[in-house]
């Protein structure tokens, strides 16, 4: 006769083993009695089929899902945490072992859709980086009628100056006496470009600063304070 051992803790399915005899039992009745010992079963579990586990409950066998080998558990800011127990899986989302890879290499790449989580396409992948490019480019520049100023200049000298606090006073100046000012302008990126080192110098300009453009400036000035962003028509 077989003893079906199971886990004393999960109560999952273990192995198959020959029984012993009882030998006090067997001698009263006359006949074979299995001595069945703690953590197992005369009774044949159920066969299971892939992510499914047979658990011993209440004497009886039950097929439950088990997902701790072949899934993990990835939460909705794309953390990803092991299955440690069997049954149904009730917070987070699951992902296979080979998708829960991908998603710590770059969680960026992954939404959640329909209530799964689910990989982002190429386009909407390469639409969120020239977006990200953008933001972050109109934070370190603002816009003129010259072009795009940088905000952080860095000076021959080594030194790195506020362009709106530092050196648009002594350009004011120079504008207001009659000096031409050459200052270093950017032109209109494209946004779906890396933006290297390289890329940004093949958009500098030298333009002669204005009196429009010492105005734009100090209205760039208030926007910022105000915090709100400035347009060429305001």
């Amino acid at each position: 006769m077989n003893l079906y051992n199971y886990d004393a803790i999960t109560k999952e399915y273990l192995s198959t083993t020959i029984a012993s005899a009882d030998p006090l039992e067997t001698k009263i009745k006359g006949e074979f009695v299995p001595l069945v010992p703690a953590n197992a079963t005369t009774l044949k579990p159920p066969k299971t089929n892939k992510n499914e586990a047979a658990v011993f409950v209440e004497n009886n066998w039950e097929i439950k899902p088990d997902f701790r080998v072949t899934h993990k558990i990835c939460d909705e800011a794309f953390n990803i945490k092991d299955i440690k127990e069997i049954g149904e899986i009730k917070e987070g989302y699951l992902v296979t072992n080979e998708t829960a890879e991908l998603i710590q290499e770059n969680p960026n790449n992954f939404k959640i859709q329909n209530g799964e989580i689910v990989q982002k396409t190429e386009t909407e992948i390469k639409e969120e980086e020239t977006k990200k490019r953008q933001k972050e480019f109109e934070k370190d520049f603002f816009l003129t009628s010259l072009g795009y100023i940088r905000r952080k200049v860095n000076m021959a000298t080594g030194d790195t100056k506020d362009f709106l606090c530092d050196l648009l006073p002594a350009i004011t100046t120079g504008i207001t006496i009659g000096q031409e000012i050459p200052i270093i302008t950017y032109k209109q990126p494209d946004f779906t470009q890396e933006f290297t080192l390289e890329y940004l110098e093949s958009l500098q300009e030298i333009k002669i600063a204005t009196q429009q453009f010492s105005t734009e400036c100090a209205l760039q000035i208030s926007a910022d304070f105000m915090g709100q962003p400035l347009t060429l028509n305001e």
